[in-house]
């Protein structure tokens, strides 16, 4: 019987290339990974256990040779070798954590991540209104002592 399997490819505009393309290649990497299913398992939320069934191991270390490969695919070749040692790991949990560390935690506020929390941030059942309008404004204000002045028009107040 023969298999059919999709072929998943990550194309984006602008390879990783230099530290300062690193928030908007974020984004960009993120949506794909979320398209494909695979942004849990790269950013450390699904991480592998021994007890799980055979199958879903192999499902599992599938969709990280996936990942990993379409990771690699938004790096610039230039830049990926400087990464070599954690590329030849073939592991895209330890990728994605060495690159963040090297350019989402710096000295400076990541906006973008604040952006992307604050256009994620929904009202989850059990919480209440005034903790949710809270949070809300404090991510305004981190946006703010930024020099990024956040439009109340652009945020969606969503609630479940």
């Amino acid at each position: 019987m023969n298999r059919v399997t999709a072929v998943m490819t990550l194309q984006v505009d602008k390879k990783l290339s230099k530290p300062e393309d690193y928030p908007a290649w974020l984004l960009r990497v993120l949506t794909g990974l979320n398209v494909s299913n695979m942004d849990l398992l790269v950013i450390g939320q699904v991480p592998f256990d021994d007890n799980w069934s055979y199958s879903t191991k192999q499902c599992w270390l599938g969709s990280s040779r996936k990942a990993n490969g379409l990771l690699v695919s938004t790096i610039s070749d230039e830049f990926l070798l400087g990464y070599q040692d954690v590329v030849n790991l073939a592991d895209p949990i330890a990728l994605w954590r060495v690159l963040k560390e090297d350019f989402g935690q710096g000295r400076e506020v990541n906006t973008v991540l604040i952006w992307e929390r604050l256009y994620g941030r929904i009202l989850r059942p059990d919480e209440p209104e005034r903790e949710y309008i809270a949070d809300l404004l404090k991510m305004q204000r981190e946006l703010a002592e930024n020099n990024v002045t956040p439009s109340l028009t652009r945020v969606w107040l969503r609630s479940c």
